[in-house]
């Protein structure tokens, strides 16, 4: 068992830490054409019209995914990357190289975590291993990195006593805030869908390493950076559960990927919200058993064989475009 820690934002820059308008840039191979290819994620909120793509030589393309803006363009063979703005510093990158070869042939999870405590994450560790043979995890931790880098400590020594819980895990921070500018923690009831009594309540003070997601080309970049020659890939959060498969049925949610005409496994997710609490036990899966009975509106998420899903698919949150899922979707 590894417990591996990586961050999003290793591009050195001389920028100012509050200057930091990129998730991530990759270092990539085009075998087409032979170039050396650099590809910048930018956060959420970054226009094409802030960058001065007229002055980036060998730009090949800019397109945006989810609302984040992504460059592709040409590297040089050594020194930094240049990237004009037409509204600050230009940006000075040495790009990060991707590390394929840590989940190359593995049964992954791509999954977020947004202040699940320890004992959740192993528990959603284990049970996804001996449900459907889960080998490796990259979890997205969108706390601040310090409180990450001490999650990513606690993990590793609560695994190491465990060693039957032999997986790969890198869990990976961000330098800038992932969630929704604007908005509070997820966990606050306010963010809950279905939570009653909103009318009521008073709106929670903002807090972008806390809310929802909001960095919605993240799973093309971890495709890149890390996930491209695994074997399957699930992508779920931290608070879902994928059912164990029904009696008789060997196939597990990462075999059925596989088995897809072009590798994609639609999963669909209903909400469920604990009931009947224990007074001062904290909440564990199995107390989530009330189900809104008037609501039929499902999560979207999916699991993929990246092999086999057809050339220029993009990697989405919720839905792989253009791509012809299994017959059957699996519930979450």
């Amino acid at each position: 068992m590894s417990v591996i820690s990586r961050s999003l934002g290793g591009a050195k820059s001389p920028n100012r830490k509050d200057d930091r308008p990129l998730l991530d840039c990759l270092a990539l191979d085009d075998p087409a054409s032979g170039r050396d290819l650099a590809q910048a994620y930018f956060a959420a909120g970054i226009s094409p019209d802030q960058i001065d793509t007229a002055n980036i030589p060998g730009l090949s393309e800019a397109r945006s995914i989810g609302g984040g803006l992504v460059i592709t363009f040409e590297r040089p063979p050594d020194g930094p990357l240049i990237i004009a703005r037409r509204d600050g510093r230009p940006l000075e990158i040495v790009p990060t190289i991707p590390e394929p070869e840590l989940f190359a042939g593995l049964n992954c999870a791509v999954v977020t975590r947004n202040g699940e405590t320890l004992q959740t994450v192993c528990e959603w560790l284990a049970w996804h291993r001996d449900k459907h043979g889960l080998q490796a995890a990259l979890i997205v931790d969108q706390d601040r990195p310090g409180r990450a880098r001490k999650f990513t400590n606690a993990l590793r020594a609560r695994l190491k006593k465990n060693a039957e819980q032999d997986m790969t895990i890198v869990v990976l921070s961000s330098i800038i805030p992932l969630g929704k500018q604007g908005l509070g923690p997820e966990s606050h009831p306010m963010n809950a869908p279905d939570a009653p009594g909103k009318d009521r309540m008073s709106q929670p003070d903002p807090d972008p390493w806390g809310a929802p997601l909001n960095a919605l080309s993240l799973y093309e970049l971890l495709r890149w950076r890390f996930l491209n020659e695994a074997r399957a890939v699930m992508n779920i959060d931290m608070h879902d559960i994928v059912p164990a498969p029904e009696e008789g049925d060997a196939a597990t949610l990462f075999d059925r990927a596989m088995a897809a005409p072009q590798g994609l496994v639609r999963l669909t997710g209903e909400r469920v919200y604990p009931w009947s609490l224990r007074k001062n036990k904290p909440v564990r899966f199995g107390d989530h058993i009330c189900s809104q009975f008037d609501n039929s509106s499902q999560h979207g998420r999916w699991c993929v064989a990246p092999s086999r899903l057809p050339q220029g698919t993009t990697w989405r949150l919720v839905r792989l475009p253009n791509v012809v899922a299994a017959e059957q979707d699996v519930r979450f």
